[in-house]
């Protein structure tokens, strides 16, 4: 489900208009690729995490109908494999043995190096790439702001001068 997210990502990196139809699948299939790493580590490890910082990275979208979409659909792609598994339609991610908690293996057994790993790469990586779009947004403001401000300087000055040789 990955390898179609960013199958659709390239190619609608090459678009010049992205249509909203493959926005809205791309976030479908990027959704749907979160919602089965919950298979590896359950609901309520990494996937809110994922979810609430892709969340809010999507409401940045200058499109309304996006970011509510991507609100509603995100929040869903979080809750419902909780729901799922508390249903009972998914065996439960979690065990409960002597006040332990345990997580269960869904997909496989995984070796210690590979959880450990993932979880701390995938931690790292939810919190640096939200923060770089942020940062490069907020360095584009700046220089529009800038480039506003200047404009508006130009005007005043132009304006100014127009009224003395008026006078």
């Amino acid at each position: 489900m990955s390898g179609l997210a960013g199958t659709l990502g390239m190619f609608a990196s090459r678009m010049r208009v992205i249509r909203s139809g493959i926005q809205y699948a791309l976030i479908i299939t990027m959704l749907t690729a979160a919602m089965m790493v919950t298979r590896m580590f359950g609901s309520l490890i990494l996937v809110p995490t994922l979810m609430a910082s892709w969340v809010i990275v999507v409401q940045a979208h200058p499109e309304r109908h996006l970011r509510v979409a991507g609100l509603v659909l995100g929040m869903s792609a979080m809750m419902l494999p909780w729901l799922l598994e508390m249903l009972g339609l998914l065996t439960s991610s979690y065990g409960y043995a002597s006040g332990n908690w345990f997580v269960m293996p869904q997909l496989t057994n995984l070796p210690e190096w590979f959880v450990v790993g993932f979880l701390g790469g995938s931690n790292l990586l939810i919190a640096v790439l939200p923060a770089l779009f942020v940062g490069r947004l907020r360095g584009e403001l700046t220089k529009i702001q800038q480039r506003e401000l200047v404009r508006s300087w130009q005007l005043r000055r132009l304006g100014d001068d127009l009224m003395r040789a008026a006078a």
